[in-house]
């Protein structure tokens, strides 16, 4: 029996995988960032490995500027988040090393160095970490003091196992301390608590997860907040238009669709309506009422009367008919993005907008994506710049998989397909957990979605009021705004006026009262005032005052637009520090692999 165990001791010395040596040197820099670089003489003996990997506890602390080395040079290495500890894996997963290979790590812990106990205040720090599964024959570490701390303070320094108050012997030269351990078995580690009086140095604050109260985080946004300036600026978004003055009739030179995009900007598909009641009052429409419903009678062809989108609104309404059931009336999605192109090019012809809306308007768009993209890309490598890796390509994925979801639910929302409506949501609802799953992180993940509704809805301001509006434009404007007024307070005795002069008075007003959604309160008006009906209009005024049509849009595509649970290592819980092994910062372990 005993030849046999020697047999084993001898093939573990022979055959073993040991850390030769690993040198600590710690610089506290203050009380919340501590420099560490880690030397590590790895002998794997005649095992073959990829490499190594180090484990350090979070414990309310970030790494930054992590830097790697394999025999002093640059080595392929790999943070990742494993929960409550940082893996930092060495080595690529296509190579092998074998024999002795010296590993050099650097990092700054940033987070709570200082803590206080009693009287005291301490910083206690794990200088070797309990979680080493291979032992270690000799330990060393040097930590320099800030100047603050030099030959102010009380040492004291353990090893062995989690809990283990075994001391070491510290040497305190002033600006450093030096300490050496031999033999070390596997899962024991070294403990250092330096304690000095709490007016040399305060306590730690926890670092703030919450970006949303870190000033820095609003840098992020300076980008797209720029923009923003920079297209409010070029294009008199918040331009005052000046004092509105009540307006008595439309203007002449307008059409009503041309009225609606000086009105918002936009051309809407809604503005159809108040387009054929234009059509009707010029005589090419009529609109008749029968037990089936309301329908529309084409009395006449185009002819040069028309402008150009009036023609083709005309021929889209009817094709080859004649007549037209107001539920049937369809216009097919290509040709009114036709019409609507037609209107943005009259205004700018005739001298209402300095270029087209539409233009200005798309180029706000890429910019604004290519803008918020940086925005939320630099975000995110700031909070994951030494996972970048582990993290953003995720990330990525997860944020277009949610950005598909939310323009599929826009087109859904546009063409009213319910099925659609249902699978977008089930869609956005998946790609968010997905998205949460990866952050990981309550407080970046509402940082990123309060970031992300700053850039949505000051993008959605921007684009609805961007215009470029001459000066005849913006007097245009006051004319429809003062039309508006007019029509919304209904003065009846005006009104009664106007009719005497114009029997026509109120039907011409009435595209305009429904291009403004005033529609049914124009249309009371008419038995109010005991006014007659439209001679385009076939019915009774008990049908007018409820007239109602919807013309609807169609394409003739049919298309609408639009982690396992991590392994747990033998290290000390920081919020049980004390006079023991394994119960400061740092620390941590690691293996093979």
């Amino acid at each position: 029996m005993r030849q046999l165990l020697l047999i084993l001791l001898l093939s573990l010395t022979l055959f073993g995988e040991r850390i030769v040596t690993y040198d600590t040197k710690l610089v506290i820099n203050d009380n919340s960032k501590v420099n560490v670089k880690e030397t590590i003489l790895w002998d794997f003996g005649t095992n073959s490995r990829h490499g190594i990997y180090r484990d350090i506890p979070k414990n309310n602390f970030r790494i930054k500027n992590l830097k790697v080395f394999q025999n002093g040079a640059p080595a392929t290495f790999k943070l990742m988040d494993k929960d409550k500890f940082w893996r930092i894996r060495i080595g690529s997963g296509n190579s092998y090393v074998t024999s002795r290979v010296n590993y050099t790590v650097k990092y700054n812990l940033i987070g709570e160095v200082v803590r206080k106990k009693g009287d005291k205040n301490y910083i206690i720090a794990d200088l070797i970490g309990t979680g080493f599964k291979k032992p270690i024959g000799i330990a060393t570490a040097t930590i320099y003091l800030p100047k603050v701390l030099q030959n102010r303070v009380e040492v004291k320094a353990f090893k062995g196992r989690f809990g283990s108050t075994s001391l070491v012997r510290v040497e305190n030269l002033g600006s450093k301390l030096k300490l050496m351990v031999r033999d070390l078995a596997p899962y024991e580690g070294v403990t250092i608590s330096i304690a000095f009086d709490p007016k040399l140095m305060a306590v730690s604050e926890k670092p703030n997860d919450k970006y949303w109260e870190n000033p820095i985080y609003y840098l992020f946004l300076a980008p797209i907040l720029a923009l923003f300036y920079y297209f409010a600026k070029r294009f008199n978004i918040f331009k005052d238009l000046g004092a509105i003055a009540p307006k008595y009739r439309p203007p002449t030179d307008l059409t009503v669709m041309e009225a609606g995009l000086l009105k918002d900007n936009f051309v809407d598909f809604v503005e159809i309506k108040p387009a054929i009641l234009e059509l009707a009052n010029l005589g090419y429409i009529k609109i008749e009422e029968d037990d089936n419903g309301l329908y529309l009678k084409k009395l006449k062809s185009v002819d040069d009367n028309l402008s150009v989108e009036q023609e083709k609104i005309l021929n889209a309404i009817f094709g080859e008919s004649e007549i037209m059931p107001s539920d049937s009336i369809k216009v097919e999605k290509s040709l009114f993005e036709s019409i609507r192109e037609i209107v943005h090019k009259t205004l700018v012809d005739k001298g209402y907008f300095g270029s087209s809306v539409k233009s200005a308007r798309e180029s706000f768009t890429f910019a604004a994506i290519g803008v918020s993209l940086l925005s939320i890309g630099t975000f995110f490598y700031y909070v994951y710049a030494d996972t970048v890796m582990e993290k953003i390509v995720p990330l990525g994925i997860s944020i277009a998989f949610v950005t598909f979801g939310i323009f599929n639910l826009v087109g859904a929302l546009k063409s009213k397909d319910f099925g659609a409506i249902f699978f977008s949501f089930a869609w956005i609802a998946f790609s968010s957990l997905f998205l949460f799953t990866v952050i990981g992180s309550k407080d970046i993940l509402i940082s990123f979605l309060l970031m992300l509704a700053i850039i949505v809805i000051g993008s959605y301001l921007i684009y609805r009021r961007l215009n470029t509006l001459t000066f005849k434009g913006v007097l245009a404007k006051r004319h429809l705004l003062g039309l508006k007024e007019f029509i919304e307070k209904a003065d009846k005795d005006k009104i009664k006026f106007f009719l005497k002069e114009d029997k026509k008075y109120l039907d011409k007003m009435l595209p305009f009262a429904v291009l403004f959604g005033l529609n049914s309160h124009w249309l009371n008006l008419y038995q109010e005032l005991d006014a007659p009906l439209p001679d385009w209009y076939g019915g009774g005024f008990d049908g007018f005052s409820h007239m109602d049509f919807e013309p609807t849009v169609f394409s003739e595509s049919n298309f609408t637009d639009g982690i396992p649970n991590s392994p747990s290592i033998n290290s000390g819980d920081f919020g049980g520090f004390g006079d023991f092994s394994g119960g400061g910062f740092g620390g941590g372990g690691g293996d093979s692999w």
